[in-house]
């Protein structure tokens, strides 16, 4: 090991325990603790906090849904009806019970040949086999797309268009519109993660926008805002009838999302503190991708500025899968591509680091310090 890799590790023990770059959460912010503490003393003092929070809300209430179109219409650029509008316990919950409905057993779902580590085992748990289509530097391929529908006779699939996890790429709108085509094509229904689309200022629209009638669309704030919000708002396909979908599994599923979590995130959209931590959170995010820039200047890698994570090419002689274990042992977590990968063909020799866990850019510091010192060790 090199001195240099000696004198970071020997710091780091003493600023921080299990720096986990594995998670991808919002980057702490001044606003966020406030916004919290004064949502709670709010609620505390409302007359009406009892009545307000003693039931589920299934689908969300008529001002729940009239606050989700509104948050949902920065990404849309023109009003969206509250009526396709559900709200849920979180993006995965959102992604079982859609599957659930639109892939049944047996079948088979597409997603990016890297995708979001949660759709394999609810594939598992829903007897669905998952097939990857390929990628390149903008996301999905749409010709792979046509390829893979045709070869399997899939019906369904899943893409994050927008700072994809964990490549980081932003699919470009003529892609978009062509993906929309295709999925017509071969009668594909859309899964839509759009669960940093918010992060990015001026991004292109969502393929929702080009395929209305056939995606399921997913914006969540648990990535964009705060880890505290628990909530997903779901807009379901022109012409689809959400209560059809979602309250048969009202008795069997965790679905619906909890009522407090819920009321504080209809409070931020309706007054305007929901815009104003997005602000606080792209701020913070932009800092913490200076410092990375600074520390791992030289080593190859993805990302943008209004992006959490960092997906990092590790030199020659490393795996993706030592790396990780190797990172383990200095009290590091970081994301081996064995989590992504739909297949081992696929899983090239990088590593995904989630800039926003860290409470300290200190601490970040010195962790992604540790880290490009260990890339210039040698493997064993």
């Amino acid at each position: 090991m090199s001195l240099a890799a000696e004198d970071t590790l020997a710091v780091l023990p003493q600023q921080t325990q299990l720096v986990d770059f594995r998670r991808n959460f919002p980057p702490p912010t001044p606003l966020t603790k406030e916004a919290l503490n004064s949502a709670l003393v709010e609620l505390q003092n409302s007359p009406n906090l009892t009545d307000d929070l003693r039931f589920p809300r299934y689908n969300g209430s008529e001002t729940d849904r009239v606050a989700g179109a509104m948050w949902l219409k920065q990404r849309f650029k023109s009003d969206v009806s509250e009526e396709r509008i559900v709200l849920s316990n979180g993006t995965q919950s959102t992604a079982l019970m859609v599957l659930a409905q639109i892939a049944r057993p047996g079948g088979v779902l597409l997603t990016e040949e890297l995708t979001y580590p949660a759709m394999k085992p609810l594939a598992r748990l829903l007897g669905i086999q998952v097939h990857g289509v390929d990628m390149d530097a903008d996301g999905l391929r749409p010709d792979a797309l046509a390829s893979v529908a045709r070869k399997t006779g899939a019906k369904v699939f899943h893409c994050i268009p927008t700072f994809q996890n964990p490549t980081t790429a932003i699919m470009p709108a003529e892609r978009r519109q062509e993906i929309a085509e295709v999925a017509r094509m071969h009668d594909l229904q859309i899964l839509e993660d759009d669960i940093y689309g918010v992060l990015l200022e001026d991004g292109p629209p969502p393929v929702a926008s080009y395929a209305p009638e056939r995606t399921w669309y997913m914006l969540g704030l648990s990535k964009s805002l705060s880890l505290q919000l628990r909530i997903t708002y779901l807009l379901t396909p022109e012409g689809a009838v959400p209560s059809q979908y979602f309250w048969p599994a009202t008795m069997t599923t965790n679905w619906m999302p909890a009522p407090l979590p819920t009321e504080v995130a209809t409070k931020w959209v309706l007054d305007g503190t929901a815009a104003r931590l997005l602000s606080s959170v792209r701020r913070e995010t932009a800092e913490r991708h200076l410092i990375a820039n600074d520390v791992l200047r030289g080593i190859q890698l993805r990302s943008h500025p209004q992006c959490y994570h960092l997906w990092v090419d590790l030199p020659s002689g490393w795996s993706s899968d030592a790396f990780a274990e190797r990172a383990r042992r200095i009290g590091i977590f970081v994301s081996s591509t064995r989590s992504f990968a739909v297949s081992e063909a696929s899983a090239p020799n990088k590593v995904r680091l989630g800039l926003g866990v860290p409470n300290d850019p200190g601490v970040l510091k010195v962790s992604l310090e540790a880290l490009r010192d260990l890339m210039s060790d040698e493997p064993y």
